[in-house]
């Protein structure tokens, strides 16, 4: 096709040495004001977690409620399916939802995005159903929350990919669980849910340009039990970062 569009008169091609992905990375203001925009539509479906939870709701049924919340909000497409995992199944990072039913006591993992007019957004929170908080889950929550705060706080434009990787990753090892955080810190993401850059250990390291849009989701995975991961959205600017998601992060839900 190139070949015949080159015989047009007047009509040629240069040929590039990367693909236009990289281009992409960089998002333009209004770019950024639509995942604003489709953050606020998870944001929505999030905060109306607590009404919708109820004893023997299953996977698939939240699943289904959240999707509908956000097509009713106005998304115009699911940036994904919703992930939702409950008890042992959260730790499991790329659960399906199934038939699994919420107990009186229970975690629950739910990670979402609403996509506005082709462009996604990512969002997930971890809570613990029950009178209060369990000891174990409280002490996984706050290492999470608190390598995901660092994260935040230091990215920056000029820090690589991997650095960036390793201020969640080092703060979790130091809390004695870095064997269970398998996972990238996060990655870009724009008209598709997974964009480069990819914030990790084992690929090359790349700086961070400003106007990139992240996701910064560091986790916890404990077989058998469960896991906490919490995942907010981050735009990358020349001395910081800043939030497109807004979902409190509060744990606790009593039934």
């Amino acid at each position: 096709e190139a070949r015949e569009l080159e015989a047009i008169e007047g009509l040629s091609f240069s040929h590039l040495d990367a693909p236009i992905e990289p281009l992409r990375q960089v998002k333009t203001a209004g770019e950024i004001e639509l995942m604003r925009a489709a953050a606020a539509l998870t944001d929505t479906a999030m905060a109306r977690l607590p009404e919708l939870l109820r004893p023997g709701i299953t996977e698939l049924q939240l699943a289904w409620t959240l999707e509908k919340q956000m097509r009713e909000s106005g998304a115009t497409d699911l940036a994904f399916k919703p992930i939702v995992a409950f008890g042992a199944n959260s730790s499991r990072p790329h659960h399906e939802p199934g038939a699994r039913s919420l107990q009186d006591v229970d975690i629950v993992l739910v990670d979402m995005g609403a996509a506005l007019n082709g462009y996604c957004s990512d969002l997930t929170r971890t809570f613990f159903v029950g009178p209060q908080l369990d000891s174990k889950f409280e002490q996984v929550y706050a290492l999470v929350s608190a390598a995901q705060a660092k994260a935040i706080d230091n990215i920056r434009a000029g820090v690589s990919t991997q650095q960036a990787h390793a201020l969640a990753a080092d703060t979790i090892a130091a809390g004695g669980y870095g064997d269970y955080f398998g996972h990238g810190l996060g990655h870009g993401l724009g008209l598709e849910i997974h964009e480069k850059p990819f914030l990790s250990a084992t690929l090359p390291p790349r700086p961070l340009a400003a106007g990139t849009v992240l996701t910064i989701e560091p986790g916890i995975y404990l077989p058998g039990w469960g896991g906490v991961r919490l995942e907010d959205l981050i735009v990358v600017t020349a001395d910081g970062a800043y939030l497109l998601s807004h979902t409190p992060k509060q744990p606790l839900i009593v039934l």
